[in-house]
């Protein structure tokens, strides 16, 4: 170098490391995620629109907000770098703001280090937790406000920086407002997309955030598009019509608990899950605090409604199975034919279950998603459709195949279909 101050020399030994590498899109099974190393990961998402500004202050709230996401079985959090509201508190954290600002806004050819150094101890520290952070670049109003040559120095000047993290690219949130308010066409993100998945030497996954009521499938065939990301109320139905792209598909905002019915947010995490996609659920007490004022502890049963879902799948080869609806005359289902089935349904009542594809017994359990708690383990004797009966009433979940709960040692089954429930 003609720098002397930058020649060096010296040493190093590489060790052994814990890491289980990068997420990317597994190839075996393209409708999930996994780790570098072949480790199966399953998106279990929550939002925190503001977390990089100084509504959620790293000391007082982010960090107590992942410790508890975390424990709960989440791992990863959504959340927007430069929001277009016209509030001080959405666009600056200890730092300063994320641009440096004149009288006529923010200057968007100078960012603040400041601002992304109290950002990047936020990434850090979720990182810490295996909590992954799923990054939007900003919303669609927001976006307007740039040149095409400002942005791309923003996209750059964010992958240069955060590339080295385990991370999700998302490139906007409501990104298909520029269309109708702006005049724009699908070719700006085209060319955003592509900058982006070329600047990234290591291939984190990218997506956009779409409306509500809609998807990012008209990028679903380009290369870039690393997963498709939803807003729909119809949970079940527009995962499986996004799966035709052989990406996986996640619903990011399907509901905010403290917003939505109550039941909605189990109910539409249930429907998600076995249509073989992957949900990022809200809370409205810690997405947007400057609405619903800051509560860690607010709706308690539906944060532990999600902590028994998440702790439910994790007990199964969720990555294996595809969707098999047609195995069950109540409710939805997805299977591994003839080795492991997942059904539900939000109405409850008996059900019928195509078990053509076993051959012997496998044990079976229903599981009440309201309470976490799981029934008696039983067996079923597969080579035909059976019909079930829950033990309770409302939603239930069903598994055959395996079971979830402590003892995993099931009974002999006698000759017939079930074991009488004890």
């Amino acid at each position: 170098s003609s720098y002397s101050e930058l020649n060096a020399s010296g040493s190093f030994q590489c060790v052994d490391s814990d890491s289980k590498g990068f997420i990317h899109k597994n190839p075996d099974y393209p409708y999930t995620f996994m780790y570098d190393d072949g480790t199966p990961w399953m998106w279990k998402g929550e939002t925190s629109w503001r977390a990089t500004t100084s509504v959620i202050p790293f000391e007082g709230r982010w960090k107590p907000y992942i410790d508890l996401r975390a424990s709960q079985g989440y791992d990863a959090v959504q959340f927007i770098l430069v929001s277009y509201i016209n509030c001080d508190a959405f666009w600056k954290n200890e730092g300063g703001p994320v641009f440096a600002l004149t009288s006529y806004g923010k200057d968007y050819d100078h960012l603040n280090p400041g601002y992304f150094q109290w950002v990047d101890k936020r990434l850090e520290y979720a990182l810490s937790k295996s909590v992954v952070p799923v990054m939007l670049f900003t919303w669609a109003q927001e976006f307007a406000k740039f040149s095409t040559d400002q942005f791309e120095k923003y996209e750059k000047y964010l992958v240069a920086r955060y590339a080295a993290f385990n991370i999700f690219w998302v490139l906007c949130g409501e990104y298909n407002e520029v269309y109708e308010d702006y005049g724009m066409s699908s070719e700006v993100w085209k060319d955003h997309g592509e900058l982006v998945y070329r600047a990234d030497p290591y291939d984190h996954p990218i997506s956009l955030h779409p409306t509500g009521r809609t998807s990012c499938r008209e990028f679903g065939d380009e290369e870039w598009l690393g997963f498709v990301m939803e807003q729909s109320p119809y949970w079940h139905r527009d995962i499986q019509r996004d799966r035709s792209f052989n990406k996986p598909v996640v619903n990011g905002e399907y509901g905010y608990a403290g917003y939505n019915p109550d039941d909605d947010i189990r109910i539409g995490a249930w429907e998600i899950v076995t249509a073989g996609g992957f949900f990022t659920a809200g809370f409205f007490s810690t997405f947007a605090p400057d609405k619903g004022g800051w509560d860690l502890s607010a709706n308690p049963q539906q944060q532990n409604e999600l902590k028994w879902l998440f702790s439910f799948m994790d007990n199964t080869e969720w990555w294996k199975m595809e969707p098999h609806d047609e195995l069950v005359n109540n409710g939805y289902c997805i299977a591994i034919p003839g080795q492991e089935y997942l059904a539900y349904s939000r109405d409850g009542g008996s059900v019928s279950v195509d078990l053509s594809s076993i051959s012997g017994t496998v044990p079976m359990e229903w599981f009440n998603p309201r309470e976490g708690t799981y029934s008696a383990k039983l067996q079923v004797n597969g080579g035909s459709s059976v019909n079930l009966d829950p033990p309770f009433t409302g939603d239930w979940v069903l598994h055959i195949g395996r079971t979830n709960s402590q003892d995993m040692t099931a009974p002999t089954a006698p000759t017939g279909l079930v074991l009488e429930q004890n």
